[in-house]
């Protein structure tokens, strides 16, 4: 599994990389942080791809949704049901 999650716009060339040879070798990824804003303009680096995860927080859930298709954003829904899920365990 990879995580991409970067702090700083600088690193979105790495992130672009990174994503790209995640999909290609077929690996598991979640995309965090920085990167997820890499996406409002490069979109087709995850259009399509199964085993993606997009963790963003509420500004960034906003930006999402306006991206992708129904299909998508219900799944994401459902990753955010999940990880909110998880972060209430964890405060429990």
């Amino acid at each position: 599994m990879l995580v991409i999650s970067t702090s700083l716009e600088e690193m979105q060339d790495i992130a672009r990389v990174s994503l790209v040879l995640a999909r290609k070798l077929d690996l598991p990824t979640i995309v965090d942080g920085h990167a997820l804003h890499l996406l409002e303009q490069e979109s087709n680096l995850i259009r399509g791809w199964k085993d993606v995860i997009l963790t963003p927080n509420m500004h960034e859930s906003e930006m999402l949704t306006t991206w992708f298709t129904p299909v998508a954003i219900s799944s994401f829904h459902v990753q955010e049901k999940l990880l909110t899920q998880h972060r209430n365990l964890e405060l429990a």
